[in-house]
């Protein structure tokens, strides 16, 4: 029994010592016969490698993607040529996540740093647009009117022009006073050489048509609002006229009702009731006729206008443009 016991344990000793030389010689083979760690080659990103990579998710719209990549690209490759043509795109790629502010920021930095005409004239348009969308039309008007400054070339001008144009048919959408007039001031400023690109006859057109529209007085509906639903009825408002006149008619009546009835306590509270329904039926009134006013402009202007800017990226640079329906 114990001769056995010797030749196991001997037999066992002697062939678990082969895995563990082979698992010492892959190892070995791994570390000192790898060809990397003798050769040291390692895969190498030049500029042009990185730049194609960012453009391509920037093509299929992968704009945070993008971002990303352009902003890698200026960190490993700075004071390259196409610097400034990246930051554009970066800033770009924020208009189209809808960062607005941040886009803003990056169009503004390129204006100051102006580096390149062409992409400085467009960062200005771009910027903006970033305000338009930000529903900050005066810092928008204030960029167009630098941009004059800046570039007082036909060309250029005529985008300002187009795009102050298109600033204040927003602003006349939205009923500000004067607006019309001063859309149509700048269609007028486009030069000879460029009416059919900004569509500036159709435009002069459509304000024409917006000027001579049928709109309501709200002062003399609320004047006729002294006949509770009479200043309804001149909105063209006729089931609210119907209604405003048998409710303050109703109240009119139980209040004297009331009165007749020696009830003076009712008669009070329906008369306090009354002055309040009567005092609303006047502010309707005058509303109505400024809602009035507004759908009218806004049925002219959807109807043939889109102010929605689209942007157009070409080889000659951004353009951002409103279209005509038809």
């Amino acid at each position: 029994m114990t001769y056995r016991i010797n030749l196991f344990q001997i037999h066992f000793c002697r062939f678990s010592l082969f895995p563990l030389f082979s698992l010492f010689c892959l190892i070995w083979g791994t570390v000192f016969c790898s060809p990397a760690a003798g050769d040291g080659s390692s895969l190498v990103i030049t500029a042009d490698m990185q730049h194609e990579y960012a453009e391509s998710c920037y093509e299929n719209k992968d704009y945070e993607t993008a971002v990303v990549e352009f902003k890698r690209f200026i960190h490993f490759f700075p004071s390259h040529s196409k610097e400034n043509e990246v930051r554009f795109k970066i800033a770009m790629a924020l208009y189209h996540l809808g960062k607005y502010h941040e886009a803003a920021r990056g169009f503004n930095d390129m204006i100051l740093a102006h580096q390149d005409e062409q992409l400085t004239r467009e960062a200005c348009f771009m910027q903006a647009e970033c305000f338009i969308r930000l529903n900050k039309s005066d810092y928008a008007g204030i960029v167009y009117q630098n941009t004059k400054t800046l570039f007082p070339d036909r060309d250029t001008l005529d985008r300002v022009h187009a795009g102050l144009a298109r600033l204040s048919l927003i602003q006349a959408r939205n009923m500000v006073p004067g607006a019309l007039d001063q859309a149509g001031h700048y269609l007028e400023q486009i030069s000879e050489a460029n009416p059919q690109v900004y569509e500036k006859d159709r435009l002069l057109a459509v304000i024409r048509e917006a000027e001579q529209a049928s709109e309501k007085d709200p002062r003399l509906s609320g004047v006729l609002s002294v006949i509770p639903g009479l200043g309804y009825l001149y909105c063209e408002r006729y089931h609210d006229a119907f209604m405003t006149f048998c409710l303050n008619a109703g109240l009119i009546l139980a209040a004297v009702k009331a009165h007749e009835d020696s009830n003076d306590p009712l008669a009070g509270v329906l008369a306090i009731v009354e002055t309040g329904f009567y005092a609303g039926n006047i502010y309707g009134a005058v509303s109505a006729a400024h809602k009035h006013n507004r759908e009218v402009r806004v049925r002219i202007f959807d109807r043939y206008i889109d102010l929605t800017p689209a942007v157009d990226m070409s080889e000659k640079g951004v353009g951002v443009s409103f279209s005509l329906n038809f």
